[in-house]
């Protein structure tokens, strides 16, 4: 196992978050998260409940959006990525908005990764639509592509020795 992933989680509390975060420290792995806000959950508490090494997925999506009406990226995100959250692309299912993507990138907050491929049903989109990823989104660290890298969350170190 590597990590223990939340989404789509229609209620209005917090629950799915922490049995996410309790299943993770009970593995000793970090959390993906993939929640869209709601009235009662917005994103910047959900942010704040994130540890350091877990995961924000589709950062760049039109419905969570990372820059605010001055331009800038908003300062949750930023406050986040200080304390260690990462955040992945997560690219698929129309959860990829190159208005948030551009400017957050040129604006010094680049993603980290786009893990939310790992986790899908087709073995091959990984493989298919890398190549594309890499002309969206500068910075891809993952070792199997041979153009990148892989990091690990926790450490920030290399994930292979």
């Amino acid at each position: 196992m590597v990590g223990i992933k939340t989404a789509h989680f229609r209620g209005p509390g917090w629950e799915n978050m922490v049995r996410a975060i309790e299943a993770a420290e009970r593995s000793g792995t970090w959390v993906m998260v993939d929640q869209n806000a709601l009235e009662t959950r917005t994103t910047d508490q959900m942010l704040e409940k994130l540890r350091p090494g877990d995961v924000t997925t589709h950062c760049f999506a039109w419905n969570k959006p990372i820059i605010g009406s001055d331009g800038q990226v908003k300062s949750h995100f930023r406050e986040a990525q200080e304390r260690g959250v990462q955040f992945d692309v997560g690219s698929g299912n129309n959860s990829f908005s190159f208005a948030m993507a551009k400017p957050s990138i040129e604006l010094g907050f680049p993603p980290r990764h786009d893990l939310d491929r790992y986790a899908s049903k087709e073995p091959s989109v990984h493989v298919r639509d890398h190549a594309g990823d890499h002309d969206k989104v500068a910075g891809c660290r993952d070792v199997t592509c041979g153009r990148c890298r892989a990091i690990d969350y926790r450490s920030g170190a290399p994930a292979w020795s």
